[in-house]
């Protein structure tokens, strides 16, 4: 045998090895690629069980001003709606609101801000939730908003609404 022939038979057999390996990659990859689709639709299946809450605008209700205001602005409390439109209950959901505090002063004259928590929030439930605040300019504004929950959970958010000036 020559030197050609037995290179053109090692090119060969590297090539049939070549192949070989290549098709055994396409083949994992789309094995791969299967499992990460099967895997996908299953954690959307999950997620889609899970509670979803949404936090929106309610109203704006004024307080009536105290003999000593201790405050040059008007006071009221921020009303937000929060639900849960998922398909199950919500525990331990823990929710903050932060408002533009150039906007409205948060002021606990009327009673603590606090957080907004509840241990239990069943699917479809509304719950009202309001933020006391000093009114340093009338008009549109928002707030940005944060809710947690033990169901591996997690939304946030702004809000945009208008701050209504109070009729005498």
């Amino acid at each position: 045998m020559t030197w050609e022939v037995a290179i053109f038979w090692v090119a060969v057999l590297s090539l049939v090895v070549a192949l070989a390996y290549g098709e055994r990659r396409r083949r994992s990859k789309v094995n791969q690629q299967k499992s990460d689709e099967e895997r996908l639709r299953l954690a959307g299946d999950q997620i889609e069980g899970h509670p979803d809450l949404v936090v929106s605008f309610k109203w704006v209700g004024f307080h009536h001003p105290p003999p000593n205001p201790g405050s040059p602005y008007v006071q009221a409390a921020i009303v937000f709606r929060i639900l849960n439109n998922g398909k199950r209950a919500a525990h331990n959901v823990h929710c903050e609101i932060r408002l533009d505090e150039k906007r409205l002063e948060p002021n606990d004259r009327h009673h603590k801000n606090r957080d907004f928590y509840t241990p239990y929030m069943e699917r479809k439930a509304t719950k009202a939730y309001s933020k006391n605040v000093g009114i340093r300019v009338y008009g549109p504004t928002e707030a940005h908003y944060r809710c947690a929950w033990d169901e591996v959970g997690e939304t946030e958010g702004v809000i945009e609404f208008e701050v209504p000036e109070k009729s005498s």
